[in-house]
């Protein structure tokens, strides 16, 4: 084994360990709204990733590299086995913007420890922040799917009847989204799965 390839490979472990943490970190938001064993921030990253393939199958035109998509969204959140799980959508308009500056700070040293990595870590480091810039279009397209993700697992809990408002996530992931195949999903399908599974007789089923 040559030594840039066992460096790399060192490299490697060191960010997997980040991974791995990830395993154990909630989801902030479904706590705050008292789900039960809620998803982990690695349970979320694997359900997103896996929403994306399927909705690059049934659509895709969206892009001519819909590996991108897949490498942007699987480490999109991986600085939150250092910086935890902030939710900065909850509290007061005040306490929101505390959080969000609370956020930056920790993601800004997070990821400069994940650059400090090798040339794994670097490469790392470069999709997170391409998909919190949101400024190509495979990050755009990540970033709106990333969203819908959370509407469908609020709409999975609330059919197991757990208290996770679906309808509050509904506006402002509609808003957000832009892709006409994406908004043509939320209002042909998702829409109206919601108000099934919100139908007092199928709560729970």
């Amino acid at each position: 084994m040559n030594a840039r390839k066992k460096k790399d490979l060192n490299d490697m472990l060191k960010s997997y360990s980040w991974a791995s943490k990830l395993k154990t970190v909630e989801r902030d938001g479904w706590v705050r709204r008292g789900v039960q064993s809620p998803e982990s921030v690695a349970d979320h990253s694997f359900s997103v990733t896996l929403l994306a393939l399927w909705v690059l199958r049934i659509y895709p035109h969206l892009t001519r590299n819909p590996q991108k998509v897949v490498y942007l969204l699987l480490p999109h959140d991986l600085v939150e086995s250092q910086t935890g799980d902030i939710n900065t959508y909850m509290g007061t308009d005040a306490e929101k913007l505390e959080k969000k500056r609370l956020k930056k700070k920790k993601e800004r040293a997070a990821i400069g420890k994940l650059r400090r990595q090798g040339r794994i870590g670097r490469q790392t480091a470069a999709s997170a922040v391409e998909f919190e810039r949101g400024r190509t279009k495979e990050a755009r397209l990540a970033r709106e799917i990333d969203k819908i993700d959370a509407l469908i697992q609020a709409a999975c809990y609330a059919k197991a009847g757990q208290p996770s408002e679906p309808w509050a996530f509904w506006k402002t992931v509609r808003d957000y989204v832009r892709t006409p195949e994406l908004l043509e999903f939320l209002d042909e399908v998702v829409k109206p799965y919601l108000r099934r599974i919100m139908n007092p007789k199928n709560v729970g089923k």
